[in-house]
């Protein structure tokens, strides 16, 4: 395959989880094709993570952005974020001219190789209508008749990772380095240091961050089971941070009613920066199946995840060890059938699916304490 690349563009969800898992490829990527312009284009399904002087321009659909979550990653050239919760609600016929809009755009930059991270028809579509000689997907969709190389892979079968490391088949490229990577910038560094005065925090002790929110209720370990950790962790004098941004405050506050023992709660709106530094100085960072428990692993920081039963396969993609692990429940659910979750919330409840709430306090205690004193 031809290697005179100018430009070669990503068209990518714009999930936390989702864009931190692509860094494997693009450093892989880039490495192959030291000279070529990277950049990518991103689907924003909600405002989380955008500036406000982004979600503010309205009815303008592309955004070049400096903020987001790859913004410190020195292998893109450029991020250009379509709002998607924009683009849904404008009326039918300025819809059609935003699409049209977007595909000018991308034709523009004169992309030599489009990669799809993605199956969407709308990723096939713009890729085909970019103009690329090469345009890279999953063989799956129906529309991949419109590709050039339609490839053999499946993320439930492969896991996201993987999968993604796959779309560089058609160049050759063996990756064998799959950690993935978020840079923290020098001022949140200092915003830091100031948290860490102020809430007299001790660096050398024993530190567990919690992010208890996720992107759907069934997905969150119950608020009563959470309270109940908090208070078995600070018995054993480990210091406990509650933290989460502005769609998390509900969880957070539920939980806070089912602990005597006040943990430090610190809302970071959604400064990932932020997020990210206070993983970093944590011993270890508990969460659900959710975007912060990727940004975790990012940093280093060892990684305990909360799941549904039969929703591993896509995102179980790290090795289990010392230092990433996860825990499901070894019950059979008393709803769902064997390998499909429906993610059924048990009746007068309002967190966490069927399987995810037979997940024991004990279960979690035990396995965050072996986690925090390994050695």
């Amino acid at each position: 395959m031809n290697e005179d690349y100018k430009n070669i563009l990503i068209i990518s969800e714009g999930q936390l989880g989702d864009l931190l898992l692509l860094t494997p490829t693009i450093k892989a990527l880039k490495k192959k094709f030291p000279n070529v312009g990277l950049d990518l284009l991103i689907i924003a399904r909600n405002s989380n993570n955008l500036p406000e002087k982004s979600i503010a321009l309205n009815e303008r659909v592309i955004i070049h952005n400096n903020d987001f979550v790859l913004s410190g990653n020195n292998n893109i050239n450029n991020i250009y974020v379509v709002p998607h919760f924009v683009l849904k609600n404008l009326p039918l016929l300025k819809k059609i001219k935003s699409e049209f809009d977007i595909v000018r755009f991308i034709r523009k930059k004169k992309y030599d190789v489009v990669l799809n991270a993605f199956p969407h028809d709308r990723f096939i579509i713009w890729s085909f209508l970019s103009g690329a000689k090469i345009r890279v997907g999953e063989r799956k969709n129906i529309l991949s008749v419109l590709l050039t190389d339609k490839l053999e892979i499946n993320k439930e079968n492969e896991g996201v990772l993987i999968y993604y490391t796959k779309l560089l088949q058609p160049f050759n490229i063996n990756v064998t380095e799959f950690s993935t990577e978020f840079f923290i910038n020098e001022k949140t560094e200092n915003w830091l240091n100031r948290l860490i005065k102020k809430y007299k925090i001790n660096s050398g002790e024993k530190i567990v961050t919690i992010h208890p929110g996720a992107s759907g209720n069934y997905k969150i370990w119950p608020p009563e089971k959470f309270g109940a950790l908090i208070k078995k962790l600070e018995l054993q004098n480990v210091q406990v941070i509650l933290c989460g941004g502005e769609s998390d405050k509900l969880i957070i506050n539920e939980i806070k009613k089912y602990n005597s023992i006040n943990p430090f709660v610190i809302f970071l709106d959604y400064d990932l920066n932020k997020l990210a530094a206070l993983f970093k100085l944590s011993s270890l960072c508990i969460t659900n199946d959710s975007g912060p428990r990727h940004l975790a692993v990012a940093v280093g920081t060892k990684s305990l995840a909360i799941f549904r039963k039969y929703h591993t396969n896509a995102w179980k993609i790290y090795p289990e060890g010392e230092k990433i692990s996860i825990v499901v429940s070894d019950k059979k659910c008393s709803v769902c059938p064997v390998n499909e979750c429906k993610d059924l919330i048990p009746e007068n409840t309002m967190f966490g699916s069927y399987c995810i709430s037979e997940i024991s306090v004990d279960t979690v205690f035990e396995k965050a304490m072996k986690m925090i004193n390994f050695r």
